[in-house]
């Protein structure tokens, strides 16, 4: 058995499988459900966040990616903190602790792979403002 072959395909797996449950791909309509729930840790707020509260956040993405699509949209019609204490908070006494850096591998791989895909179009111009673009070669 080649380890180098066997450790690649991990890292390049598309749909893990943690805590006994395979995770969806990040889709659009799936970071729309994380934006939804008030996931800062999607938003990009989670900075001053305590450690506690971004676990539990880790835990509802993870609940977003790895749950039946309709139980996920009904549980995130939900205001925030019902969302948390109905589904989140139990789900925590089950989640095995040593899952949480899995989840966030994913959510940082996720987001790195959205991000390179951004493409941002820059104005060709001559250098200076007002001066012609060069010719096409």
């Amino acid at each position: 058995m080649n380890l180098e072959k066997t450790n690649l395909a991990s890292l390049t797996e598309i749909e893990p499988v943690i805590a006994g449950r395979r995770l969806s791909p990040f889709s659009v309509g799936r970071l729309q459900l994380c934006r939804q729930a008030g996931l800062k840790i999607v938003t990009r707020e989670a900075g001053t966040m305590p450690q506690s509260e971004i676990e539990l956040e880790l835990i509802a993405f993870y609940f977003i990616h790895a749950f039946p699509l309709e139980e996920v949209r009904a549980a995130c019609a939900k205001p925030r903190e019902q969302f948390f204490r109905e589904h989140i908070e139990p789900l925590s006494f089950d989640f095995p602790a040593r899952e949480i850096p899995r989840v966030l591998k994913f959510l940082e791989g996720e987001f790195s792979a959205v991000e390179s895909a951004n493409v941002e179009a820059v104005e060709k111009g001559g250098g200076h403002p007002g001066e012609a673009a060069p010719p096409n070669t």
